[in-house]
Order: C-alpha cells, then sequence, then structure tokens
C-alpha cells in the first residue's frame, strides 16, 4: 500500500473516531498546515502550489465557520464568527496579492485558537 494512502486512511479513522472538539482542532491543523506550505510555495516562487495551498485553508476555515452554533454559542460564538471571516478575507488578500507576511498573520491568528481547542478537547476527552 502506497504510503499516501496509508496516511490518507490514518486522517479517516482518526477524523471518524475523532469528538466534536477533536474534530474543530483537526480543522485548526489542515489550516496551519495549509498556510504553511503556502508560504513556503510563495518562497520558492510556485504560485499554483501557493495558491492551492491557500485554497485549502480557507476551505478549513470556512468549515469551522459553518459548523458554529451561534445560537448555543453566544459571544463567544460571534467573536469566533468575526475571526474566522477576518481569516477568510486576509487568506484572500494574501492569494491575490502573493503576500507571505498576510500568511504568517493568519498562521499566527490560528495558532492559540487551535491550541485552545486542544486543551478543551484534552478536557472532556
Amino acid at each position: 500500500m502506497p504510503i499516501f494512502s496509508q496516511s490518507q486512511r490514518y486522517r479517516e479513522v482518526q477524523a471518524a473516531t475523532a469528538s466534536p472538539a477533536e474534530l474543530v482542532v483537526l480543522l485548526y491543523e489542515a489550516a496551519i498546515g495549509a498556510v504553511r506550505q503556502a508560504r513556503r510555495f510563495l518562497e520558492e516562487r510556485d504560485f499554483n502550489h501557493a495558491h492551492q495551498q491557500t485554497v485549502k485553508a480557507q476551505k478549513a476555515i470556512a468549515e469551522l465557520l459553518a459548523v458554529l452554533d451561534c445560537e448555543r454559542g453566544g459571544r463567544l460564538a460571534a467573536n469566533l464568527q468575526d475571526i474566522y471571516r477576518f481569516l477568510l478575507q486576509h487568506l484572500m488578500q494574501a492569494n491575490l496579492h502573493k503576500d507571505g507576511k498576510r500568511l504568517a498573520e493568519v498562521e499566527q491568528l490560528l495558532e492559540p485558537l487551535r491550541d485552545a481547542w486542544a486543551q478543551l478537547a484534552k478536557t472532556f476527552s
């Protein structure tokens, strides 16, 4: 079995067995990983792959936005909604202008959010 298939299968099992909070962490990790890859590709001036990774990050953040429960989450959910919308806009601008600085800013905002969700996931597991 090729390595790609093994790692893909591992991610599928991980997602299938994860709690809701762990799924949120996985989305953050996907977004952060894609942003890091996009930055690397921008440095290499590989704009096609940078674009693909930026879109991948946007999809992960859009999923985070889609699963927010604003009714039950109250002000926290509303704040996260604002943050996610800001991140999506920042990623679009980074992609449009091939701007590694904006990508770095997105990464810096995502990391503490991911860490907080990871701590929350540990607390409730």
